[in-house]
């Protein structure tokens, strides 16, 4: 099911845009059931952990079709994710904060070469990254 729930995501992020009010009505439809949306997005998480909460809530009986639940990992991941700047590959970089290809590559590339970012500054030095865009996102970044 993961699997799936990330081709989902993939393909319907094309579609819709992440902060659209409707990717927003499917995240609510999806998980507003059972959960307070506030509650839901109370806090970020990775890819991965948002991932592992939707499989557990179709463990727990979540109904919707496989393409509202890939919706709605992709607002929560677009949207309420994080990225640790250290660990996380190129998609995920890219996907949570919607930078594009080049200069998530550029962050790997740099990390690689040189070791692990200790803060902003230090991101700062790989070459093409828009430093300022990624202050802006602060709250979705990790080291």
């Amino acid at each position: 099911m993961g699997g799936l729930c990330l081709a989902a995501a993939g393909a319907l992020a094309a579609q819709e845009p992440s902060d659209s009010s409707g990717s927003r009505r499917v995240l609510e439809k999806v998980c507003g059931n059972c959960h307070p949306l506030k509650t839901v997005i109370a806090s970020r998480r990775t890819p991965v952990q948002w991932e592992e909460t939707i499989i557990k809530m179709i463990d727990q009986g979540a109904k919707a079709s496989d393409d509202e639940f890939g919706v709605a990992l992709d607002y929560l991941i677009r949207n309420h994710g994080r990225v640790n700047l250290n660990r996380a590959p190129t998609n995920d970089i890219i996907d949570v904060l919607g930078l594009p290809s080049s200069e998530a590559k550029a962050i790997v590339a740099h990390r690689r070469e040189h070791g692990d970012y200790a803060d902003f500054e230090a991101v700062s030095k790989a070459p093409g990254v828009d430093v300022e865009k990624l202050k802006e996102l602060r709250d979705a970044v990790s080291f």
